[in-house]
């Protein structure tokens, strides 16, 4: 039995050696891996901006849109047939101009009747004086007499103005934007007949924030743009500021005036007027391609010894496109603008500002 023993053991023994041999010689006889070298860091190429204090106005824009100098719409103040038509819809009158002829006939049949009632009326004030001053009337005739020859008088004063409400005039001269009605149409008074417009002059009307409203000042100058004029910049005079704000935004209207005598500028353009808030002194200024959103911060690259180095800046405001720096960057900084963002925290950079970058499609940059 003890020998069974022993030379189950022995047998154990010799596999275990056998199998701790071939570990052995397979580690002896593995192949060496072969060596490779770290790869090389890559300089990037980028165009840089060496930091310099600088003035800066501080101007907004402020949406607007233009409005004739003035719109009005004239009514009918006679009951009547309209028989005729002096003016179309586009054409340009002047102040006083006849707009349309009414049937007046039933109006100078009254003016003739208040006529003939005045002249009766005259020739008995003229008898009854004379009576009054030989004595053979009284006092309270005579003034009977006067009081209905004052009353034909305003009675003939009615009747012509009743007869010149028969056609109508242009209150001022324009254009005449609208007509709403037609020969042979019936109109009542009050009825909308036409709608001039008078654009010699234009206003630029806008809204200005309740923070901003204190730099506004009645007839300064201030520029404006026209969308249908993008190239240009004009001036209006500032001619009125809202005393009270408008309670849907709390805003204070205002309005540029301007001369428009070649009618350049219609009603209903959009327009921008560029409002100054201050002068900004020794304020750092850089391209806004100079700043990468990330993260729900601002980053700004600077040139450390050749290598890019990441600050945190904090933006006091953007201004036509350039972002004033309150805080991260200073004078004397070397700031990366093309190239920024195909850099890292550290990455090494070589400064060329001739070259021209090719467009960086790098979601980690996409703004928050």
């Amino acid at each position: 039995m003890r020998w069974r023993i022993n030379k189950g053991l022995t047998i154990f023994s010799a596999l275990l050696l056998l199998a701790v041999g071939l570990v052995v010689l397979l580690i002896v006889l593995r192949p060496e891996a072969p060596q490779i070298d770290p790869p090389a860091t890559q300089r990037i190429a980028v165009t840089t901006l060496d930091v310099e204090p600088q003035s800066l106005p501080d101007i907004i824009l402020l949406p607007a849109y233009t409005v004739p100098f003035d719109d009005v719409t004239v009514a009918a103040e006679q009951a009547g047939r309209i028989i005729k038509l002096y003016i179309d819809q586009g054409d340009t009158v002047e102040a006083d101009a006849s707009l349309l002829q009414i049937d007046d006939r039933p109006w100078r049949t009254s003016l003739q009747r208040a006529e003939l009632a005045l002249r009766d009326a005259q020739r008995d004030v003229e008898r009854v004086r004379e009576l009054h001053r030989s004595g053979a009337i009284s006092q309270s005739e005579r003034d009977a007499a006067e009081t209905r020859f004052e009353t034909t008088q305003l009675a003939l004063e009615e009747a012509q103005i009743q007869l010149e409400r028969c056609t109508p005039t242009a209150p001022l001269g324009g254009i005449v934007e609208n007509r709403w009605v037609s020969t042979g149409e019936y109109v009542h008074p009050g009825q909308q007949l036409f709608r001039l417009l008078n654009t010699d002059r234009i206003k630029i009307v806008f809204d200005v924030p309740e923070r901003d409203v204190g730099n506004l000042r009645l007839r300064e100058p201030y520029e404006f743009t026209l969308d249908p004029f993008a190239d240009q910049v004009f001036e209006g005079v500032m001619r009125f500021i809202a005393a009270a704000a408008n309670p849907a935004n709390n805003a204070f209207r205002a309005e540029l005036w301007i001369d428009n005598p070649e009618g350049r500028f219609r009603s209903g353009m959009i327009a921008r007027v560029r409002l100054k808030r201050r002068l900004l002194d020794d304020a750092i200024v850089l391209p806004l391609q100079a700043v990468v959103p990330m993260a729900g911060q601002h980053i700004v690259y600077v040139v450390e010894a050749d290598h890019a180095v990441r600050r945190i800046v904090k933006l006091d405001s953007i201004i036509d496109g350039k972002a004033v720096i309150e805080n991260g960057i200073s004078q004397g900084d070397t700031v990366i603008l093309d190239g920024n963002r195909a850099v890292l925290d550290g990455t090494p950079v070589t400064i060329d500002n001739d070259w021209q970058p090719a467009p960086v499609n790098d979601n980690r940059n996409t703004p928050e």
